[in-house]
């Protein structure tokens, strides 16, 4: 079912080249793919010449799952520490603040919004601007919650800010966001990050969950060399 999915998926929404592509399937709230992004970063570098990236958002946090923050302070607050000791990672000052404050909503869906409308501009930078929204939460404390913070990233990005919010709120890009949630639900994807490896016409799983580079760079590799 997952494999299934994801190939309509990508076929739905992605050109079709003969390159491998690998799918990022993740969520703006979810914390361990912030201290996976310099992984995707190694990956990207690693084999952009030869293989594409995809990146789909998976709606970790939305309909009776949304909350303020306070509702997963204790959990955030004893668990940072261990997730930077693993990863190597630092989760900002200001992001701890805005947990403890307690008051801001969780919830994915505006950030995806973002997502998807990026990438309907530049899906040839959208790692780039994934990796920069989930800093401006979990680095600097920003609100995913507040326009504020979207302006602050189509300037980054070389972007009219209005123009970039008008596009995030648009009926097609919001139905494009729930159409995902709806198939990575559908899916059975249950861990964030998930990668798969969509080659020759399979969709293969390379991982789920937070994996160091190294030990993803050999699964891919050898993925790659046995379905050449």
């Amino acid at each position: 079912m997952l494999v299934g999915w994801i190939v309509c998926a990508v076929l739905a929404t992605e050109a079709q080249t003969t390159k491998p592509n690998i799918v990022y399937v993740y969520d703006p709230l979810c914390s361990w793919c912030y201290t996976f992004d310099p992984v995707m970063d190694q990956l990207h570098d690693k084999y952009k010449g030869h293989v594409d990236f995809s990146v789909v958002s998976g709606g970790m946090i939305i309909g009776s799952r949304k909350k303020p923050v306070s509702f997963m302070e204790e959990y955030i607050l004893a668990g940072y520490k261990d997730m930077e000791n693993l990863t190597g990672i630092k989760f900002g000052d200001a992001y701890l603040a805005l947990v403890k404050q307690g008051t801001d909503l969780l919830d994915s869906e505006k950030p995806s919004n973002a997502v998807v409308a990026y990438n309907a501009l530049h899906s040839d930078r959208i790692l780039e601007f994934v990796h920069e929204l989930q800093s401006a939460y979990f680095l600097y404390g920003n609100s995913l919650n507040q326009d504020s913070t979207y302006l602050k990233m189509a300037q980054k990005f070389q972007l009219d800010g209005l123009s970039f919010l008008g596009q995030m709120k648009s009926d097609s890009i919001q139905k494009s966001t729930q159409d995902n949630f709806k198939k990575v639900e559908d899916s059975g994807i249950s861990a964030f990050p998930t990668l798969l490896l969509r080659i020759n016409g399979k969709v293969l799983p390379i991982v789920e969950g937070f994996e160091k580079f190294e030990k993803l760079d050999k699964k891919i590799a050898k993925l790659l060399k046995e379905n050449k």
